[in-house]
């Protein structure tokens, strides 16, 4: 997992998969922009749902 910038965290899919519940936290309560890759290659943001 490497961050850049303030808030911004890469996270490979196997990586991703073992800390979910730490990335939701950290997406949900430091407002972290979580982005998921898959062969180095950004394939998914995660992102709280808004009602």
């Amino acid at each position: 997992m490497s961050m850049s910038g303030s808030q911004q965290i890469t996270v490979g899919m196997r990586e991703a998969k073992s800390r979910l519940s730490e990335l939701v936290r950290l997406a949900i309560e430091e407002d972290a922009d979580i982005i998921i890759t898959q062969r180095n290659k950004p394939v998914m943001r995660l992102v709280p749902h808004e009602e």
